[in-house]
């Protein structure tokens, strides 16, 4: 098992002892620690991000996340911004998502069962 940072033990312990009440607000700024925390080196910021990423999937396929998937990445997006990982990934347009043929390889299915009905913007927030 490799060892934590300090500022990425910091933002985990900060975000999870939350559970299941962590609000958005806490986990955008625990995004913003780890950008302080990264002084602007993206490497750095993507490397501390891992683990904080991950606890999102895990309560989200849970149904625990308080953020839901679009606000998540958006808000993830923002701080690629502000560290520069989206020039130094060869900007946003070269990020491309997973396909499902992708998705068959990892042997993982492509399966989304939320659903989101036209102009319900809470449910937009959750999903």
């Amino acid at each position: 098992m490799r060892r934590c940072s300090a500022a990425e033990y910091s933002v985990r312990v900060s975000y999870a002892d939350k559970g299941t009440g962590a609000v958005a607000t806490d986990f955008k700024k625990a995004l913003d620690k780890l950008v302080k925390a990264s002084g602007g080196d993206w490497r750095v910021f993507i490397r501390q991000l891992g683990p904080v990423h991950a606890q999102w999937h895990v309560e989200h396929n849970a149904g625990q996340a308080t953020l839901g998937f679009l606000l998540f990445h958006w808000e993830l997006i923002e701080r690629f911004r502000a560290v520069g990982a989206d020039r130094g990934l060869g900007g946003l347009i070269g990020i491309k998502p997973y396909t499902e043929p992708q998705f068959a390889d990892f042997g993982a299915a492509y399966t989304v069962l939320d659903s989101v009905s036209n102009g319900d913007v809470a449910e937009l927030e959750t999903f």
